[in-house]
């Protein structure tokens, strides 16, 4: 399990050596996904785009699966406002265009168990998908 590392992937799907983020702070519902599914290899704030700051609040590269967490949706939070739903339409269709598969939850979701369930139904689902480093 993977919770420190920033990863950025390259556009032929390879992955650059793996650097430290310094002050990485974790959500709970971040550590119960990390915790709860540690057998697929997740990995916590994961940079897919190699010219976007954006990350993945837990991914599992191997599967192509990106679970993003919707917090403060009660409370008028980013994730409920025309800029923060602008941002994460850009977002979710560059996941798309690069082959990754979004899982969107709520810290609720995943703190209930319901999230867990999900991810790894849809983990089991997919196969391993090879990167060129691999091969």
């Amino acid at each position: 399990m993977h919770t420190c590392m920033a990863h950025c992937e390259k556009p032929d799907g390879s992955h650059p050596p793996k650097k430290r983020v310094s002050n990485l702070k974790l959500t709970s519902a971040q550590r119960v996904l990390l915790t709860a599914t540690a057998h697929f290899q997740p990995v916590a704030e994961y940079r897919f785009h190699d010219t976007r700051r954006w990350r993945i609040d837990v991914a599992y590269p191997d599967y192509r699966v990106a679970v993003e967490i919707d917090g403060g949706i009660w409370t008028r939070g980013r994730h409920t406002r025309g800029v923060g739903i602008t941002a994460d339409c850009e977002k979710t269709c560059a996941l798309a265009m690069l082959g990754w598969r979004l899982l969107r939850v709520t810290p609720q979701q995943v703190m209930q168990g319901q999230a867990v369930l999900w991810i790894t139904r849809a983990l089991s689902l997919f196969p391993v998908m090879k990167t060129k480093h691999e091969n």
